[in-house]
């Protein structure tokens, strides 16, 4: 149970959103406001001031950390799920009104959440499990066991399966929705981060253990679950993210600070831009354009795709990760 007291803050406002950036700051406790539309117009807002006054749902805080740190739309548009990893919560918030409607436990380290079917799916790292929601209710339905350190989700619609990396696994997850079953794919290599295009899974892997300092990129055929490529590279990447129909991968690097823009076709690295600091989570808008959170700088970078250029710098909170367009 939350530990926190808080000021009452009497102000009425509309957060309905129009193109504009929810960011989650894991290190202040907050989410940031970024309006797209309005000259990158900031706004932070301390969790503490998401409580509603009656406060029904037994909320306190004080010097207690929650770690807002993943973030995703509901179903009907209307919510957002926010997950706190220092507080092994998830948050339902009320966009309208910017305040918390209800909040529910789950497992430890909640560092995805997505939402498929009116269900609720929280990958949950340091307790090697998905906590799976059901939206309507806002109670937990099932917490299923998955490989060691879960650290991501793809969710393919088409197939109606759920693919989950196990970044010190060795393997995939895979959750087939219709036959109700649970497979894991092993793999030689750790994935730290998937993407799902069509019949092909693209595959980010990294290896850094003191001797070996690499990473690798891998297209799994899906149908028979077979690596048709692999690309082996010096130094540690931490995230990609591909846009849809084309044959490049934007890949980002903690040790370094670059984004770099990789030849799928080739293999090679044919773009590289310091963004400096810790690049950490990715998003993809308005067809040319990367958002990227930056956890050490305390900015978000609008990227151009097509310049292959940094448009600007936006200062948000203390150590931003999730990201959100609403």
């Amino acid at each position: 149970m939350h530990r926190l007291l808080y000021e009452h803050i009497v102000e009425v406002r509309d957060y309905t959103m129009e193109l504009k950036v929810i960011v989650a700051n894991t290190g202040e406790d907050s989410i940031g406001i970024i309006d797209l539309k309005n000259n990158y117009i900031t706004e932070q807002i301390p969790i503490k001031s998401l409580i509603k006054e009656d406060n029904n749902l037994n909320i306190y805080l004080d010097t207690y950390h929650i770690g807002p740190y993943a973030l995703c739309l509901s179903s009907n548009k209307e919510k957002i799920y926010l997950s706190n990893v220092y507080d092994n919560s998830i948050y339902k918030i009320d966009i309208s009104t910017m305040k918390i409607e209800d909040l529910l436990p789950v497992g430890k380290f909640p560092v995805c959440v997505e939402v498929y079917e009116e269900l609720i799916y929280v990958l949950c790292s340091d307790s090697n499990s998905i906590s799976i929601i059901d939206e309507k209710s806002f109670k937990l339905i099932e917490n299923i066991t998955l490989g060691e350190k879960p650290g991501d989700i793809e969710i393919d619609k088409s197939s109606q399966k759920i693919y989950i990396a196990n970044s010190n696994g060795y393997s995939i997850d895979v959750i087939d929705l219709k036959k109700d079953s649970i497979n894991r794919i092993k793999l030689n290599k750790n994935p730290i981060k998937i993407q799902v295009e069509e019949d092909l899974m693209y595959i980010l892997s990294n290896i850094n253990n003191g001797v070996l300092n690499c990473s690798n990129i891998s297209v799994m055929n899906l149908t028979d679950n077979t690596i048709i490529k692999s690309i082996d590279m010096n130094g540690i990447y931490n995230n990609m993210i591909k846009p849809f129909g084309k044959e490049l991968l934007y890949i980002t690097s903690f040790e370094n600070g670059y984004i770099f823009k990789m030849d799928l076709y080739t293999g090679n690295i044919v773009i590289k831009r310091f963004i400096d600091g810790m690049p950490n989570k990715i998003i993809y808008f308005e067809n040319n354009k990367l958002l990227i959170s930056n956890i050490s700088k305390d900015c978000v970078t609008i990227f151009d795709t097509i310049g292959d250029k940094i448009v600007t710098n936006i200062k948000v909170g203390i150590e931003p990760n999730g990201l959100i367009l609403i």
